[in-house]
């Protein structure tokens, strides 16, 4: 695979049970990235209205983001 700048890299997604999941790019030198990754959870203040609705909508947008990120590099068929 290449990156954006043409580089041979190797991506991959990682996942074990007592952690969370990864997706990391080791470039030819050696170097290791972490990319995007699905979001297990997501956090709101329940003081603040409005604020549960607007987590879960950021949750579920940015893992469909990462879910098309992932089909895209043939790295996932499903969708989050």
């Amino acid at each position: 695979m290449k990156d954006e700048n043409e580089n041979v890299c190797l991506d991959f997604t990682a996942e074990h049970r007592m952690t969370n999941p990864r997706h990391c790019r080791i470039s030819l030198n050696g170097e290791i990235t972490h990319l995007e990754m699905y979001r297990e959870c997501y956090g709101f203040d329940s003081d603040i209205p409005g604020d549960k609705e607007k987590q879960e909508k950021e949750y579920y947008a940015h893992n469909r983001k990462v879910s098309q990120i992932l089909i895209k590099k043939g790295l996932s068929d499903k969708r989050k």
